[in-house]
């Protein structure tokens, strides 16, 4: 996809012709108002701001921070335009990395923290290490 244009193809589960684009057009620009301030802001020739399909795009990754009923209308609306969620190999890679990069931090954390950090005595078996937890789990 290029930065500037409607060249990516998306996934319209209805036959072309089946949903009138500029009914469509029009309800994803009554949304404008949800939009980023530099996309309310800017001229109405912005690429962002003139295109429906992008403005649909922008407000679905910005989906968590709106109520419950406009991001069914969001939701809807991205289905509708051709947008789709995406699959379990996306999901995976973004968990995969959220996981790395949270792990990485941890480890900056506890070095710079080490004094703090008490991870029991060293001489203890690991079944000795279990009933410990046991006996400090139980209510």
């Amino acid at each position: 996809m290029s930065v500037y244009g409607d060249d990516f193809h998306l996934f319209v589960p209805s036959p072309p012709g089946w949903l009138d684009d500029d009914v469509l057009d029009k309800e994803i620009n009554s949304l404008l108002y949800l939009a980023p301030e530099r996309i309310r802001n800017a001229p109405d020739d912005y690429w962002e701001k003139a295109r429906p399909g992008r403005l649909i795009e922008v407000l679905f990754d910005l989906i968590p921070q709106f109520g419950k009923a406009e991001r069914e209308q969001i939701s809807s609306l991205f289905g509708k335009k051709g947008g789709s969620t995406p699959d379990f190999k996306v999901l995976a890679s973004r968990l995969l990395r959220l996981v790395t990069v949270g792990t990485e931090h941890l480890i900056e954390i506890a070095e710079a923290n080490l004094v703090n950090i008490d991870l029991g005595p060293p001489e203890l078996t690991t079944q000795e290490m279990w009933a410990r937890l046991n006996d400090r789990n139980q209510f």
